[in-house]
């Protein structure tokens, strides 16, 4: 994955958004989304061997070379809106 984000450096507007929350976090939204059979029963031994398989630790890896770094770890839609904001007053400003 870091070799693509190398390739689409070359492009003068590619930006990395890395979106983060913690595992906690994560878990709890896993749970509650259900979104496929037995998802609501995972136990958090079960989500945390399957975060820390290869593809999950690569997309990981991101967050060291991304531009920015927005933190998921509330369910306030204001505190997501305010650090898109950022992301994009930042982005606007290098173009």
């Amino acid at each position: 994955l870091k070799v693509d984000v190398e390739h689409f450096r070359q492009f003068d507007n590619f930006h990395l958004l890395y979106v983060d929350a913690t595992p906690d976090v994560r878990y709890q939204r896993y749970i509650t989304r259900n979104e496929n059979p037995g998802d609501g029963e995972m136990t958090r031994e079960e989500f945390d061997f399957r975060d820390n398989q290869e593809p999950e630790r690569e997309i990981e890896s991101l967050r060291d070379v991304a531009d920015f770094v927005l933190h998921n770890n509330t369910n306030s839609p204001e505190d997501l809106d305010r650090q898109v904001d950022e992301f994009m007053r930042r982005v606007t400003k290098t173009v």
